[in-house]
């Protein structure tokens, strides 16, 4: 028996499965924090004091990313973006805390933990926005 296609759906897309749409997010995650970090860092190469603009970069690509993983996340599973999104960040949120327990970072400092928070945040909200939809208005 096939299934029906939803009206929502465009041609050709694909709604993958929650696991799937968690793990792309994150994927989607890692790649464009690398990125921005690598942008990021040719840019304070040619600044005066780098050395005060690191931490600002760095949570500014780790924020930009955390984001926009978890949209990428909610868009690939189409129905359940807020809880890809904070799925997505528990993830992503996971595996910062165990490279700095690897790397003895300072993990269980408040600070961190208010990252993590916000990372997490900003993940479902990412997810969130990801699902809503804009009706079409019929003339």
């Amino acid at each position: 028996m096939e299934r029906k296609k939803s009206r929502t759906m465009r041609h050709g897309e694909k709604r993958v499965g929650f696991t799937a749409a968690v793990l792309g997010g994150f994927l989607a995650s890692l790649l464009l924090t690398g990125g921005l970090l690598l942008l990021l860092s040719l840019f304070l190469l040619w600044s005066e004091d780098p050395t005060r603009l690191l931490l600002p970069a760095g949570l500014g690509a780790a924020a930009v990313g955390a984001f926009l993983g978890g949209w990428r996340s909610g868009r690939l599973h189409r129905s359940a973006g807020a809880l890809c999104g904070i799925t997505h960040g528990m993830v992503l949120v996971f595996v910062f805390l165990m490279l700095a327990l690897i790397l003895e970072a300072g993990a269980l400092e408040l600070s961190s933990l208010f990252l993590y928070t916000a990372l997490i945040l900003l993940s479902t909200l990412g997810g969130a926005l990801s699902s809503r939809r804009k009706r079409r208005r019929r003339l």
